[in-house]
């Protein structure tokens, strides 16, 4: 991926400084930044973010399919970046500027809705993302049928679970991961997704070893299909150690933490919200072991991190705080599917 990179920075560097193929670039960069976000690089995506937007601002115009779609990745970098607050704000009125340039019913426009909707409901708005999911799930079986609402439904999923209709969210997540599986193979990124889900809820509904014994499968197919360092594969392996903690084995889950935290120091950096999430559960974990005194103060230290890294009056920020103050909150949310 560096390698893909660095050809990507120099070719629209090139065009930019000749002044051709401003749309080639931006197309480019954003294809870039999205392959980048997929795989966690928040740092490495932020600078293709930005050239995107002042070359397509600069010589597109700011109606150019190209712009708006520049606009979206940035709102997702900044929804990625745990910046919610300022994702929603940029996703409205790019949404009134998509309806405006290629009308209600376009592909973007509905896209956007659906990104809109996600970032809603972790800004804590679910039932707010449940409505307007279930509005727009039935204009896209309008206008594209029912294969391209996958990850709509996805999504309406995640808000069910999160609004406390867990019964629900496993019901659909159950057909969702059939039709995934029927139009995009079983190895595909978005199916396995799907399985972590299911395996999530299941484990929300009380089944915690049942959680566990599908953490353990998936992992084994993200690492076979994947990459061992590829976001989801963490991400998977985190969900494991907490699961394995819920299922009453609070020191696997700290011996599997540290391993998961190590790796993802070098993949990601440490101020990457995934490291920062891994932290807190470790920290959660070591208190529940017995292990206090360390608990403590990996708690500390992950407190005045967030406050450099997200602000003081950030959820996360906040919620790690009141872990200091005595309330045992359970360990950090996954970022489940976003998509």
């Amino acid at each position: 991926m560096g390698r893909l990179l660095r050809h990507v920075v120099e070719a629209t560097a090139h065009a930019e400084q000749l002044g051709t193929a401003p749309d080639g670039s931006v197309r480019v960069l954003n294809a870039a930044t999205m392959t980048l976000l997929d795989a966690g690089q928040l740092d490495t995506s932020r600078p293709l973010v930005n050239r995107a937007l002042a070359i397509a601002r600069a010589q597109l115009g700011a109606d150019h399919p190209s712009t708006l779609t520049a606009r979206s990745n940035m709102a997702y970098w900044l929804g990625a970046s745990r910046q919610v607050g300022e994702a929603i704000s940029q996703l409205r009125p790019l949404l009134e500027d998509w309806v405006r340039v290629l009308g209600p019913d376009h592909p973007d426009t509905l896209i956007t809705r659906n990104y809109l909707a996600y970032w809603l409901g972790v800004s804590g708005q679910a039932r707010e993302a449940i409505g307007q999911l279930r509005r727009l799930l039935k204009d896209m079986v309008r206008v594209l049928g029912p294969n391209h609402t996958l990850a709509t439904r996805s999504n309406l999923a995640r808000w069910l679970g999160r609004s406390g209709q867990t019964r629900e969210a496993i019901g659909q997540f159950r057909r969702l991961l059939k039709d995934r599986t029927r139009v995009l193979g079983p190895d595909h990124l978005r199916t396995l997704a799907t399985r972590s889900n299911l395996a999530y809820w299941r484990g929300a509904s009380g089944q915690a070893d049942e959680a566990v014994s599908q953490f353990r499968r998936l992992l084994e197919d993200d690492v076979r299909v994947l990459r061992p360092d590829h976001l989801p594969t963490l991400s998977t392996r985190r969900n494991l150690a907490d699961w394995l903690g819920m299922s009453g084995h609070a020191d696997e889950a700290v011996g599997q933490l540290r391993q998961l935290l190590d790796d993802m120091l070098r993949v990601l950096g440490p101020d990457h919200p995934s490291t920062l999430v891994t932290r807190s559960n470790l920290a959660f974990w070591l208190g529940a072991s017995g292990q206090t005194e360390e608990a403590v103060g990996r708690a500390q230290r992950l407190l005045e991190d967030r406050v450099r890294v997200l602000g003081p009056d950030h959820p996360d920020t906040l919620a790690t705080g009141r872990y200091l103050s005595g309330w045992d909150e359970g360990p950090g949310k996954q970022s489940i599917d976003p998509a």
